[in-house]
């Protein structure tokens, strides 16, 4: 973590040259002086998160930096890389500097939970399950004989037509849909 600096000897300044020769005429102390070195650390983020900075700056070796990596909405972190990192899956964490380094924030979307039913009359395709934050999911009402489709009803918003028996729903977090029916009337 130290570089070469100067040769000294009685408070003067005798060179910077590493290796240095001279001639000793008389008794002479001399001093080799040294200096802290400083390193570049760059800190950034993957998608679906933001690190304060974002730039390379230079730390004296052996610094302790402070990293915090805060997730976008809907997404979560997961882990910092690079080399020096007291705990590489806390979103705060430290970084000992110890040379040239960096360290990359990642972040993974939410799985949120998607609940389907379909009213009497009809069916829908299968869609209980759980799906990334930011998704669109495909939503296929299919009435039964007998019945029309009359459109969808949702715990939220994101369906992109809800008059549509063949749509999506945009997961921005947990939501229910349903798929509603209606029967058909015939002239007699």
């Amino acid at each position: 973590g130290y570089g070469f600096d100067s040769w000294s000897a009685g408070g003067s300044t005798l060179s910077t040259a590493n290796p240095y020769e001279f001639n000793a005429s008389s008794d002479l102390a001399v001093t080799a002086n040294f200096t802290l070195q400083s390193y570049a650390f760059t800190i950034s983020a993957g998608s679906g998160g933001t690190v304060p900075g974002g730039l390379s700056q230079s730390y004296p070796y052996g610094s302790v930096v402070q990293i915090s990596a805060t997730p976008d909405t809907g997404y979560e972190f997961s882990s910092w890389t690079g080399s020096g990192i007291t705990d590489p899956n806390a979103k705060d964490t430290n970084v000992t500097i110890t040379g040239i380094q960096s360290a990359t924030a990642s972040f993974t979307p939410i799985n949120y939970t998607l609940t389907a039913t379909a009213g009497t009359g009809g069916t829908i395709n299968e869609l209980n399950s759980s799906y990334p934050y930011d998704t669109n999911v495909s939503l296929v009402a299919t009435p039964d004989t007998g019945y029309a489709f009359s459109g969808w009803t949702q715990s939220g918003s994101g369906i992109s037509d809800t008059s549509s028996a063949s749509t999506t729903v945009h997961i921005d977090g947990n939501q229910s849909v349903q798929a509603n029916f209606v029967p058909l009337s015939y002239a007699f």
